[in-house]
């Protein structure tokens, strides 16, 4: 258990290293990954790289707005998943390109 002065959460360390190893790396290459729409206005990145040349499903939930004319992305959740998720495909400049003109951002298909 993780204790702060409000609450006392779980902490998985699996989880921590993984990010520690991959998240920096999988936002990086957002222009060349393929993001998916992971529901209520959030995207996701599912495939990361490993260092030896293989692929994981690693599923790293964001959420993409703007702030002072400038993107920010916030990453919501990180975790491994076993196989690989079905969502709408969406390109990270779509969203980019979007949010500094102020336009709406993509929307999966209903």
């Amino acid at each position: 258990m993780y204790h702060a002065p409000k609450e006392s959460r779980p902490f998985c360390q699996h989880r921590y290293n993984l990010a520690r190893t991959h998240l920096k790396r999988t936002i990086l290459a957002l222009p060349e990954s393929n993001v998916i729409h992971a529901g209520y206005g959030s995207y996701a990145v599912i495939e990361v790289d490993l260092d030896g040349g293989d692929k994981a499903f690693y599923f790293v939930a964001f959420r993409a707005f703007r702030e002072k004319k400038k993107l920010r992305l916030h990453v919501t959740s990180a975790y491994p998943i076993s196989e690989k998720q079905k969502g709408k495909s969406v390109k990270f400049f779509t969203i980019a390109y979007n949010l500094l003109r102020n336009k709406q951002l993509p929307q999966p298909s209903k």
